[in-house]
């Protein structure tokens, strides 16, 4: 069983790699249309 601090951190972590994936996402579309 799992505790809810776990499930919490687990949704924290989620949501911090999906906010640097769009980070990147968005990074590298400027990088194109910069050069």
């Amino acid at each position: 069983m799992t505790s809810a601090i776990e499930n919490s951190q687990h949704a924290i972590d989620f949501l911090v790699g999906c906010s640097f994936a769009s980070m990147l996402d968005r990074a590298q579309d400027a990088l194109k249309n910069h050069f």
